[in-house]
């Protein structure tokens, strides 16, 4: 019987966390950018996506940043756009510009990297258990092909 609830459990967890499911149309949105003002998902339909939602205050998203970063040359013609946790997830921080500036000083820049700020409603949407680093690969039809946390831990995976 244990073992029962415990699977149970287990196979519910990814259902409960997450509002969106793997397979399925991930939810459009617009905002704006750092560099490219205002842009819509919609706008990289027929690219691969990388949706990283970071706290700017965390350590973990700024590690997963440098691996980015030191792995650029493998991920291709991914598109990256890094948006700062509403409210960067209640905790203070640097603003979403600071934290991109540690990364990617402006001498140095990835252009298939936008930065924005996510709004109530795109954090509702995608990460509404306010997760301070999470991200949703989306790939070129639009679905979403994966959920997972810690670039730095998973960056094969993407």
């Amino acid at each position: 019987m244990k073992k029962m609830f415990l699977f149970s459990v287990l196979f519910l967890i990814p259902f409960s966390i997450f509002a969106q499911a793997i397979g399925t149309q991930a939810p459009g949105f617009d905002l704006n950018s750092l560099e490219h003002g205002q842009i819509k998902l919609s706008d990289f339909k027929g690219k691969k996506v990388m949706l990283w939602m970071v706290a700017t205050w965390c350590s973990s998203c700024l590690a997963g940043a440098q691996t980015i970063v030191k792995n650029s040359d493998k991920l291709g013609n991914l598109v990256i756009i890094t948006l700062e946790t509403y409210d960067d997830a209640g905790y203070p921080g640097p603003s979403i510009r600071e934290f991109k500036q540690r990364i990617l000083p402006e001498s140095s820049s990835m252009s298939n990297w936008l930065w924005g700020s996510a709004s109530q409603d795109i954090s509702a949407i995608y990460n509404h258990s306010n997760f301070p680093d999470i991200y949703f690969l989306i790939n070129k039809n639009g679905l979403l092909e994966d959920i997972d946390d810690a670039p730095s831990a998973t960056i094969g995976k993407i």
